[in-house]
């Protein structure tokens, strides 16, 4: 019984040791983990505490892409200005839009935007509107009349390839300009 019990207590001692390293090194990354994690949320609450909103500024470059019998895309640049003194990237941005309430379709985002500091910037959207949600607006008889133009969605904003989902809720009168849409030629005309 004496010669058991000194093994059973090395034995016991080896998997207690052997234990309390591997939660040791465990719990060590995880304090690190933390520690990290921690110090990245100050840093970017510090650096980052005054951020604002991009401003709308208007929309250029649209543009027939292909017409058809049951929808059309049209392509345009959404044009903003960075009014913050750092840059950023916009990617995956997505909207559905609406005029005077009425679904027109879906946009999205081609490609990934660079947005420099103190900046005006472009993110060029391409959109399906089905010929159906272009009868129920009634889109020509609202030509050169001001509107109600609504977009709800998500953008992706990021910076050093951490990007973080955004909702985006935009709405403001504008004239509707049909006159804004060139090359028609793009389309089969």
């Amino acid at each position: 019984m004496h010669n058991i019990l000194p093994i059973f207590l090395a034995q016991t001692f080896i998997i207690k040791k052997s234990y309390l390293e591997t939660n040791f090194d465990f719990m060590n990354k995880i304090s690190i983990y933390t520690l990290l994690l921690f110090l990245g949320f100050i840093l970017l609450n510090t650096g980052c505490a005054k951020i604002q909103e991009p401003k709308f500024v208007g929309i250029n470059g649209m543009h027939i892409v292909s017409l058809g019998l049951k929808k059309t895309v049209i392509g345009l640049n959404m044009v903003y200005f960075n009014p913050n003194n750092f840059g950023v990237s916009v990617k995956e941005a997505e909207a559905k839009i609406y005029i005077d309430s009425t679904y027109i379709g879906d946009f999205i985002q081609k490609g990934v935007t660079s947005i420099t500091k103190e900046a005006q910037f472009s993110v060029p959207m391409e959109g399906t509107i089905p010929l159906q949600a272009a009868i129920e607006a009634n889109l020509p008889a609202l030509a050169g009349k001001e509107v109600l133009i609504s977009a709800k969605g998500s953008v992706k904003i990021g910076k050093g390839g951490v990007f973080i989902t955004k909702q985006v809720s935009y709405s403001g009168r504008h004239v509707l300009d049909l006159n804004l849409i060139k090359n028609p030629a793009g389309a089969g005309f």
